[in-house]
């Protein structure tokens, strides 16, 4: 396969191309990454063109879109390594491990622009996907005023949200802890704040929601590629999306049937409301993300002592830790940021960096926040490992992008780990003296539950479907 038989197909659905620049894909060395933009009539072929390059990927997919709606995806990973762009995380567990990779093929979606760039990265693109020469064939006529697109798309989207509401009403839901387990630790949380021998002044409780099918199996591949669609073609979002595919099977090249694609690998993905830092050449900037109560409660959020408070010590990290790497930071005013589900006290802190740092460096001095953790860091990390809290695999983690000059690292909250044959969702809450069990239990069964509604893209769900979920 050839970077030309790629942008074929993205050509295949364009307008026109804008730009082209960069190095030759067949160069030994690949020096410079080679490079070329499209633009499109409307977003229907704009999400088209995007779907028929991932339908034929058969390798990794890392996909990172941010509140903008600008998306990034990435394909298989490189060897090496380029300076200039790559997908970076960051484990939340002591000690937190930190990993950059460049992908083989990146494409970046602007729907606003109505542009797709992809760039290549390597000269070694076989076994990224399957070939595109056949693709060639079926795209005249399909891209004529539309037709052909957005049927296809919400067809696809309607029978992955049926399937996994019917998966969901056959199962019930396995919490950890238990409601009983979740009391204790918040009580026991509460007793140590209240203890003037120690340090803790907040922690962070998180817990979990699993389901486990039976029979029929999901089609990873196609979920994520309905999330996709569904963020690219979504004219409004409220959070930023992070969604990473990983497969079981060494890539081939070769076609998958649909039982293969169901049992390859994992899915995690993440609807955020939450950034670590954005970067913008040497300015910086973070989110003091901390202190919730549900949107027919708002008006009272910026008035609660306990959420105030809750959001001052994250604001307090931020600045002291922003002030060793900054010449100057600013902090704006407390204000909501409203969710459909949820409202959350926001303070953002900017500065100007002194000097250039290095995403690790900057990703280790603020993560993890207390708004994901507690405070002190050590502290709070301590009574949770006693009180038997364990680790939720890639909740409250980070994962990020840079390219050029920019950088922005998500903080993965709103999460679900997905198999073939298993959902796992995620809710977090920070536990202040004031707090009660049942207002957090509460609390995280609904962003859990907002999880859920992404993946059915029903409305109608309630923590009810949790069977217990939401404590009365």
């Amino acid at each position: 396969m050839i970077f030309a038989d790629i942008c074929g197909v993205l050509a295949g659905y364009s307008k026109n191309e804008i730009k082209k620049a960069g190095g030759n894909p067949l160069s030994p060395d690949f020096s410079t990454p080679a490079g070329r933009t499209f633009l499109y009539s409307d977003v229907s072929h704009l999400a088209m063109a995007v779907a028929t390059m991932y339908e034929k990927a058969v390798s990794p997919v890392t996909v990172l879109s941010d509140d903008t709606n600008t998306m990034y995806i990435g394909f298989d990973r490189c060897s090496h390594s380029c300076q200039s762009t790559s997908f970076f995380s960051c484990s939340f567990d002591d000690p937190r491990c930190f990993v950059s990779y460049t992908p083989k093929i990146m494409l970046i979606a602007d729907p606003e622009k109505l542009t797709v760039e992809i760039i290549c990265f390597s000269p070694d693109i076989n076994g990224v996907f399957r070939s595109f020469r056949e693709q060639k064939q079926h795209q005249t006529g399909s891209t004529q005023a539309g037709t052909g697109i957005l049927p296809d798309i919400t067809g696809l989207e309607e029978s992955i949200r049926l399937k996994i509401s019917d998966l969901l009403k056959s199962t019930k839901a396995h919490l950890v802890p238990c409601y009983q387990e979740f009391q204790r630790q918040v009580e026991t949380i509460t007793g140590e704040i209240d203890d003037s021998r120690t340090n803790v002044k907040k922690a962070v409780l998180t817990r979990e929601a699993v389901f486990n099918f039976s029979g029929e199996s999901l089609d990873l591949k196609q979920l994520l590629m309905t999330r996709i669609l569904e963020r690219l073609t979504c004219s409004q979002v409220e959070s930023h999306f992070y969604g990473e595919l990983s497969v079981t099977h060494e890539p081939t090249g070769k076609e998958q049937s649909a039982a293969e694609r169901q049992e390859a690998g994992e899915l995690f993905l993440s609807y955020t409301p939450e950034k670590l830092f954005r970067i913008s050449g040497m300015h910086i900037k973070c989110d003091s993300l901390a202190g919730s109560i549900s949107t027919e409660e708002r008006q009272n959020l910026l008035k609660d002592n306990k959420n105030l408070k809750e959001n001052a010590i994250v604001e307090n990290y931020l600045y002291d830790r922003l002030q060793r790497i900054c010449s100057k930071v600013q902090v704006s005013d407390p204000k909501l940021k409203d969710l459909s589900y949820i409202s959350h006290i926001l303070v953002e802190l900017t500065g100007e960096l002194k000097e250039e740092c290095t995403l690790d460096g900057i990703t280790d001095l603020l993560h993890p926040t207390p708004a994901t953790l507690g405070f002190p860091r050590s502290d709070a990390r301590d009574l949770l490992k006693r009180i038997g809290c364990h680790s939720h695999g890639r909740f409250a983690s980070i994962g990020g992008i840079r390219h050029g000059k920019d950088a922005l690292a998500l903080v993965l909250l709103r999460s679900a780990d997905i198999t073939a044959h298993t959902l796992k969702l995620y809710g977090g809450a920070g536990i202040m003296a004031e707090s009660t069990p049942e207002s957090e239990w509460n609390e995280t069964a609904l962003k859990m539950t907002a999880v859920l509604r992404q993946l059915t893209r029903d409305d109608s769900v309630t923590g009810e479907i949790f069977k217990g979920l939401v404590r009365r």
